[in-house]
């Protein structure tokens, strides 16, 4: 991405590349140590060509001029161009939203001061007087403040590399650094405890505040905050250990954080991944779709899983996995149980040329339980169905799990085979077979 900027030095410029959106940022969660707020006085918007301040509130679309801040510092906020482009603020902190640079290009904010946190899929690009940044595909922060009256600003990557264009020179920061910017002078230190420790801390409270438990307990939102800032820590720190990724996203899946969790999802799975580890981060795409309420990306995945590796989707990995009961009891069969158990007949047994046989097929769940309006499709090789006079027909199952279909064969002597198909939404389908005898 080639962008020409002239801004004010110090001034530090994030863009976020996003789809084409009715507002350029989205006030998408806020955060009042561990609690899920909607609106805050803490947090105000200032709209362009005004004086007055509004109390900020979730979901509030800002446009290009507008305001946000925080001079308490109390509050945490996430802003979002898309789902996959968020901006978590802490400390005090003032942003201003600039013009896109064009109507599809990406949306801007001008960070004034304070502190943030980047998580996106999409290239960004990030100004500072005479230094531009450009990423892709990373996490990284950045804090500006002034210190002895001077301004300083931090770059912190904790995943993916940043490169690095000022007065002139171009270089790269890579994961594990922070780069340090005083006037002219530029110094490039690795990343301490402390600055993954805070990084961290930003992103678990963000995601336990949009998270299941948010209107919980005190008790619960500490558990789930605790849990989520040691598995972030673990990541930062071991940006390219997919196992950690894993667990992290089953954390967030627990807690029902889908977006996040499909983030870190796709740091579980690399080129050379064995098929039973791509089989398990594919189940868990899955579920967070399911969470997201797409049901058809959902069900691709649950199918990729299963076609790399059957045992992926079965009740005993999602114990290995540490997926919870709560969770468990809201995935779809297709993860708790095995296919749909079909079973197909024939009445009468053998059958004449000229005359009629009724091929029923049964749908029932592994618990016994009858599969009612799951789809049906029979096709065979010879002779025909009474009700379409073709080899195929397709229908639904009944409250009993039942359909049946009349059929005559062609011939005189040997035998018939039927190809059965059931499926029904959430669940795998499933195959049988049946040899029907021709009487000679």
């Amino acid at each position: 991405m080639k962008n020409v900027m002239s801004f004010v030095s110090g001034l530090v410029v994030i863009a976020l590349l996003a789809p084409p959106l009715a507002g350029q940022v989205t006030i998408s969660a806020m955060a009042d140590d561990l609690t899920s707020v909607t609106d805050s006085a803490d947090v105000t918007v200032i709209r362009l060509g005004d004086f007055e301040e509004e109390p900020a509130k979730v979901g509030t679309v800002l446009n290009v001029g507008d305001e946000v801040r925080c001079i308490s510092g109390k509050t945490s906020v996430e802003l979002t161009c898309s789902n996959e482009a968020s901006m978590s603020l802490s400390e005090p902190f003032r942003v201003v939203v600039l013009p896109r640079m064009s109507p599809h290009g990406p949306c801007w904010i001008n960070l004034l001061k304070g502190d943030v946190q980047v998580v996106t899929e999409h290239p960004t690009n990030v100004t500072s007087g005479e230094t531009t940044l450009g990423s892709e595909r990373t996490r990284y922060g950045m804090r500006i403040a002034r210190r002895d009256q001077e301004l300083q600003t931090e770059i912190s990557v904790y995943e993916g590399r940043v490169s690095v264009h000022r007065l002139g020179r171009g270089s790269s920061l890579e994961a594990g650094r922070k780069m340090v910017l005083r006037r002219v002078e530029q110094t490039i230190v690795a990343l301490k405890a402390a600055d993954f420790k805070h990084a961290a801390a930003v992103y678990a409270k963000i995601d336990t505040v949009r998270s299941r438990v948010a209107s919980e307990a005190r008790e619960a939102r500490d558990k789930a905050y605790k849990e989520l800032e040691a598995w972030y820590v673990h990541v930062l720190q071991k940006p390219l250990d997919r196992t950690g990724h894993r667990n992290l996203a089953v954390a967030q899946l627990n807690l029902q954080v889908p977006a996040r969790a499909l983030y870190s999802l796709n740091r579980a799975i690399s080129p050379d991944s064995k098929p039973r580890e791509a089989a398990v981060v594919d189940l868990l795409k899955g579920v967070a779709f399911e969470q997201l309420g797409a049901v058809t990306s959902a069900e691709r995945f649950y199918e990729r899983a299963a076609e790399k590796d059957p045992s992926a989707v079965k009740e005993a990995t999602l114990k290995v996995l540490n997926i919870g009961p709560q969770l468990v009891r809201s995935l779809p069969g297709v993860i708790v149980r095995p296919s749909i158990i079909v079973e197909v007949s024939t009445q009468p047994p053998k059958v004449a040329p000229g005359r009629r046989a009724q091929i029923i097929v049964r749908a029932r769940t592994r618990d016994d339980k009858p599969l009612r309006d799951a789809n049906v499709v029979i096709q065979v090789e010879g002779g025909s169905f009474t009700r379409t006079g073709k080899k195929e027909i397709s229908g639904s199952t009944d409250a009993r799990g039942s359909f049946t279909a009349a059929w005559s064969p062609e011939r005189r002597a040997g035998a018939c085979v039927f190809n059965v198909e059931v499926s029904k939404q959430r669940l795998r389908k499933a195959s049988s077979g049946l040899t029907v005898d021709i009487e000679r």
